[in-house]
């Protein structure tokens, strides 16, 4: 089995936190230090996508949001990328 097959693409999570925060109205300059980073870091987190479970988990916190439904917000996020709508058709 290759790698491309079993690795998950973080990207619809990362959007999907993203889209948490600016539904709350909190930067990148504001989460930093409830993640114990700087704003630099933060920005790298989001741009390389490679978050520990407890910066995902600080995230929900921040935004209130629970990991289930962030879970899922990045799962419709992922199937909605795979499907054409009547006007791409």
């Amino acid at each position: 089995m290759d790698e491309a097959t079993t690795t998950p693409n973080p990207r619809p999570l990362i959007e999907a936190m993203k889209q948490a925060l600016r539904r709350e109205g909190i930067t990148y300059a504001q989460l930093a230090p409830r993640l114990g980073l700087s704003e630099a870091s933060v920005k790298r987190l989001f741009s390389q996508g490679r978050f520990t479970l407890a910066q995902v988990l600080a995230v929900c916190t921040a935004t209130g949001t629970e990991l289930a439904d962030l879970a899922g917000a990045s799962r419709r996020r992922a199937v909605e990328k795979r499907e054409l709508s009547l006007a791409q058709e």
